[in-house]
């Protein structure tokens, strides 16, 4: 049986998962697709083995492939009917999550109560909201909803992934209704009230709000009370495991049990198997917690896990953990295919992978693996999955955990799971043992605050790193010691740390129109030089463009530095983020048709001249008499190298584009960035002509309350030969040329990275 097991069960189950990451990597619409060659490759592995394990393997990934796209398929479907989108619609729903605070918008889970009409998992906005939304209420509100989607630039948080991974059908807001009326409680699950109550509790207990969300997360699993400022501390440093609910915290609550109930049952003097008794009821502790925790991926991969290992145990069979590994990641693909989108599902089953390994392997020679080692191999080991997924090492993760997993270990999560127990009438021993856990958190707080402010303590990885390169350390974790060029391994792992980002050769340039909506950003790469040209909208809950795509982007791209920022004019979806590229990246000059409040600039005028790298950059407008605040006093840039050009034309209206036509400035151009994002009072005839463009760019939002691009001015560029896209259809769009480029290359992200949740 346990040839069997290894010789078929488990190649097929590498099969299996290697079936679901194929499609997952696949894109839809490129012809060089590169993934498809994951089951060529892994079919010339299997022929060199046993014909039997060539069979499973094509057996597994042809059966992981399926349930994923079966999966995928019943999602795509169950989403909104396009009829639906944009109309108001009153609907009775209920909240089925923690509702997650951000300032004065209220985000929430929901599903409709009788209208088969609708997706049965919604994902709902609510601006300033007349009361506090809890799990479990019912509304009746009046909402617009939308197909799930999202802005897509290479290397930022894909949102439609997310809302794909969660099932969700429709997106959308509530509207600002005399109609919207709280209707009553549903009845929230027992797992439910209890989450919800030891929430409030250690809010209650606890005054700092941030130790209180830990304790929250780390007991219950509600972490929607975290920060994004905290999230930001935990990932640079490497200790989000911590906070969110793992198989250590699994682990710990099912040793705890297993102890307490040998200790009470000595005490009592108990007759029968005491060891099978306790294997039993630590199994029960650790799917109680895993269950009161919200059940997350590392959670079921715990329980998975710990059921396997008591069944072995209590049948007296040996416990083999790669083997367990693997038939734990298939039972929990094939109860949920999606799952394998999370993060947390690659890391955790990872993380396992390479302790597994290592022990394993020092268990042949009779030796234990300290603490200290096993952190640094851990990290070693999970660099290439953590900057995959990530794209960030971080270097802090060794001395912090060597800190944070004993502390966390041996006090925080067993006594906050007493506190758990200790309520009703003990709830006073309760909230005296929070009140120890939280001296703990504070400590851990503390420790990773100053750390993540350190700049050593998180490396970018950016994305021009090869991928196969990210993959060579693990080489150094699987080879054994001593084997010939495994130190090879090693130094991959430097040289991703140190792998200069890619820039433009001398005379070149690479303007990226970003994805930020209905607003405008563009990058703009020479050799040695970066300039930004607009900063994309503010948000009226706070946060902009700048925070959610433009520094993300910058990071990816390995850009630390703008040498100039152009803000066209003062309107909120071109100057909306432009205070918090200026907080948060250093920028060695500021050209803007108005002045940034706090900030030294220098007003755009037509004529001012400069080069970069052999790249001409020029502005045209605005002449003395448009400047100022408005459309038409905006800043209007032509980037030319040799024969090419591209111009961006802010929003500018038809009264500065006429003043351009009369004074001859408009020559002919590659590219161009329609002015006003499509607007009917641009775009007119003459300025059309003078620009005579091939390719023209719309950045706007995917169905705009404004209907931009206005369809009869995608008509007059069309019939003047320029092929027209759109950033709501194409994602970030990238513009590349040179001084002795015979055509502009254009890449529209959206089309060439499509995978199979992207509308």
């Amino acid at each position: 049986m346990a040839s069997f097991r290894s010789q078929f069960l488990v190649p097929a189950g590498v099969g299996f998962l290697a079936g679901l990451f194929a499609l997952q990597l696949s894109s839809i619409e490129s012809d060089a697709n590169p993934h498809v060659l994951v089951p060529l490759i892994g079919g010339v592995v299997a022929i060199s083995c046993r014909w039997w394990r060539a069979l499973a393997l094509a057996v597994g990934f042809v059966a992981g492939a399926v349930a994923f796209w079966s999966a995928a398929t019943e999602v795509v479907d169950s989403r909104l009917n396009e009829r639906f989108a944009g109309d108001s619609i009153m609907l009775d729903i209920e909240i089925t999550n923690f509702p997650n605070d951000n300032n004065l918008t209220t985000s929430f889970a929901a599903r409709p109560l009788s209208d088969d009409r609708f997706p049965d998992h919604l994902r709902l906005s609510w601006f300033e909201p007349p009361h506090h939304l809890a799990l479990g209420q019912h509304w009746r509100l009046e909402v617009r909803l939308r197909r799930p989607r999202g802005l897509f630039n290479p290397g930022v948080f894909d949102l439609e992934r997310w809302l794909f991974r969660e099932r969700i059908g429709a997106s959308g807001y509530v509207v600002d209704s005399p109609r919207n009326r709280f209707i009553g409680l549903g009845k929230p699950s027992l797992t439910a009230r209890l989450r919800t109550r030891f929430a409030a509790r250690v809010r209650d207990v606890v005054q700092n709000p941030d130790v209180a969300a830990v304790l929250a997360a780390v007991a219950v699993g509600v972490r929607h009370h975290i920060t994004d400022e905290q999230w930001q501390r935990f990932n640079r440093t490497g200790t989000s495991h911590l906070v969110a609910i793992s198989g250590l915290h699994i682990g710990l609550a099912a040793g705890s049990g297993y102890v307490l109930f040998m200790l009470l049952t000595g005490l009592l003097r108990c007759r029968g198997n005491r060891h099978r008794q306790a294997l039993i009821a630590a199994l029960g502790v650790g799917v109680a917690y895993a269950t009161i925790s919200g059940f997350a991926v590392p959670s079921q991969r715990a329980c998975i896990m710990l059921l396997l290992a008591s069944i072995a145990m209590l049948s007296r069979r040996p416990v083999r953990l790669l083997h367990t590994l693997c038939l734990t990641a298939v039972i929990t693909a094939l109860v949920d295919p999606l799952v394998s989108l999370s993060p947390g599902f690659v890391l955790s089953f990872g993380a396992v992978a390479v302790i597994g390994w290592l022990t394993a392997r020092r268990a042949t020679v009779g030796q234990r693996l300290p603490a200290m080692r096993l952190q640094a191999l851990l990290l070693i080991g999970l660099l290439p999955l953590t900057a995959w997924v990530f794209s960030r090492v971080s270097v802090a993760a060794l001395p912090i955990n060597l800190l944070a997993i004993p502390l966390f270990s041996v006090l925080v999560v067993p006594v906050v799971l007493l506190a758990l127990v200790f309520d009703g009438p003990l709830a006073a021993i309760g909230d005296i043992l929070i009140a120890v856990a939280a001296q703990a958190v504070r400590l851990f707080d503390w420790v990773v605050t100053i750390t993540a402010a350190q700049d050593w303590a998180a490396i970018s990885i950016h994305g021009d790193i090869p991928v196969w390169l990210l993959f060579l350390p693990a080489i150094w974790i699987l080879l054994p010691p001593g084997f010939p060029g495994r130190a090879v391994a090693l130094l991959a792992g430097v040289a991703i740390l140190i792998w200069p980002a890619s820039r433009p050769d001398a005379s070149c340039v690479n303007a990226t129109v970003l994805d930020v909506g209905q607003g405008l950003a563009v990058l703009i790469e020479t050799a040695t030089h970066t300039t930004l040209y607009d900063t994309g909208l503010g948000f009226r809950n706070g946060g902009s463009s700048a925070t959610a795509t433009i520094l993300p982007f910058l990071e990816k791209r390995g850009i630390r530095r703008l040498d100039r920022l152009i803000v066209s004019h003062g309107d909120n979806d071109h100057a909306g983020g432009a205070q918090d590229i200026l907080r948060n990246i250093v920028v060695g000059d500021i050209l803007a048709a108005e002045p940034i409040a706090g900030y030294a600039t220098r007003a755009c005028a037509a004529g001012q001249r400069w080069t970069f790298d052999g790249v001409f950059f020029e502005l045209l407008h605005p002449t003395p008499e448009f400047r100022g605040p408005g459309n038409d006093g905006s800043c209007v840039l032509r980037i030319s190298t040799g024969r090419r050009a591209f111009l961006l034309s802010g929003d500018i209206e038809q009264a500065a584009e006429h003043a351009l036509v009369r004074a001859g400035v408009l020559l002919a151009t590659d590219v161009v960035l329609v002015p006003h994002h499509g607007s009917k009072t641009s775009s007119s005839a003459p300025f059309v002509a003078a620009v005579d463009a091939s390719d023209a760019i719309v950045s706007a939002g995917a169905g705009n309350r404004w209907g931009f691009p206005k369809p009869a001015v995608i008509e007059r560029w069309q019939k003047h030969g320029a092929r027209v896209l759109n950033t709501a259809e194409s994602g970030a769009i990238e513009v590349s040329f040179c001084d002795d480029s015979e055509t502009v290359e254009i890449v529209e992200t959206r089309r060439v990275y499509r995978r199979i949740w992207h509308e």
